[in-house]
């Protein structure tokens, strides 16, 4: 018989899986284990949940399986190619035993935030189907391993028109009409850039959705020479997914001046992660800046792919970052000054960027 998917699955962590003694010993115990169960799976859905399954009992970050689309929408991103969108993903909660998606990572100025949809809000069919068995319901894009929430995208073609019903709280239910398109986490980047008043005084603002390939630090360098230039203290903010270690690197140098002038905030949350942590650990250890938020996912390990069947790709670790992975993988960053985040009906409120902006005035009254 053809291998199922978890033999496949396993194949390849047992030729590059980065710890050589798991995949010499626990590898195959746990191969064993689910094989029958793959098995007996008779559908690509049941396979991919065995497999799933399987991948949570690795205890580690960036191993995980993709569906085709969700690997080339992530490779995008990274090269800050825009792609069709609804411009926010879904995260699914377990509410009461039952699976319930809330919309979030609302990209500024994408097709959804345009159409007026606010992070919080609950996504409960397209076009009058449920999301939850809706074919437009990509895969998860999480970690197995982690404590996160799975995040979902809502895949779509240029220019289509979908009609979405939400609700803004339990008994406010409103139907939105998003149209598609080409957009990125770059695009949202770019139009972040914001200078915020707040107590009197001027902060500025962007959020790094991704640290794409190249483009961030040579963003946060014209900023802080225009835009920023005479703001009494930024903030950075490192929310959503890693991206590019050669990047951050670059990152950094930025934003770890010789005699920093101004207070720098950088937020983080549960879904911070890879080189956006490294980024976060090594300016604070550099003292130049100040973390607020929440404790970040804690995913630090490069991830590698390998196709695995005609829809799906695998993402493993396949070697680590030396003392960075020692020092977060599976421990994270702990923010300075701590706030919590809220998602299910937030109504677009930003309790983590509040907390940022009245820690700022207060370290800039005492500055001066």
């Amino acid at each position: 018989p053809a291998p199922t998917l978890l033999e496949r699955v396993s194949a390849v962590l047992a030729r590059r899986y980065y710890d050589r003694d798991f995949r010499s010993t626990e590898l195959p115990r746990l191969t064993r284990e689910f094989l029958p169960t793959a098995r007996q799976a008779d559908n690509p859905a049941a396979q991919r949940a065995v497999v799933r399954e399987f991948l949570a009992r690795f205890s580690v970050s960036h191993l995980a399986l993709l569906s085709r689309s969700g690997y080339d929408h992530m490779r995008a991103e990274l090269a800050a190619v825009p792609t069709p969108t609804v411009g926010f993903q879904l995260a699914r909660r377990d509410v009461r035993g039952l699976d319930r998606y809330f919309v979030d990572w609302v990209l500024e100025n994408g097709p959804g935030a345009r159409a007026g949809i606010l992070r919080g809000d609950e996504l409960v069919q397209i076009d009058g189907l449920p999301v939850g068995s809706h074919p437009r319901l990509d895969w998860s894009l999480d970690d197995p391993a982690l404590p996160d929430a799975p995040q979902h995208r809502i895949l779509c073609e240029e220019g289509e028109t979908l009609r979405l019903t939400l609700r803004r709280s339990p008994t406010d239910v409103r139907r939105v009409i998003v149209e598609t398109e080409r957009f990125s986490g770059w695009d949202a980047t770019v139009a972040s850039v914001r200078r915020i008043q707040a107590g009197g005084m001027t902060f500025g603002y962007v959020h790094l959705w991704y640290i794409q390939l190249e483009g961030p630090a040579r963003l946060l360098r014209q900023l802080q020479r225009t835009r920023f230039r005479d703001c009494d203290g930024w903030i950075v903010d490192l929310r959503g997914r890693g991206g590019s270690m050669d990047e951050a690197e670059r990152v950094i140098a930025e934003l770890v001046p010789g005699a920093p002038e101004r207070p720098l905030v950088l937020l983080c949350d549960a879904n911070t992660r890879s080189a956006k942590e490294v980024i976060a650990h090594e300016v604070r250890a550099r003292g130049a800046a100040t973390i607020v938020g929440e404790r970040s996912a804690g995913a630090v390990i490069p991830a590698s792919f390998r196709a695995v069947s005609e829809d799906a790709v695998l993402m493993y670790p396949s070697m680590t970052l030396g003392r960075y992975t020692r020092a977060l993988e599976g421990v994270g960053v702990v923010p300075d000054v701590a706030a919590a985040d809220v998602l299910p009906f937030a109504g677009g409120a930003d309790p983590i960027l509040e907390r940022a902006l009245e820690w700022l005035g207060g370290d800039v009254r005492c500055r001066s």
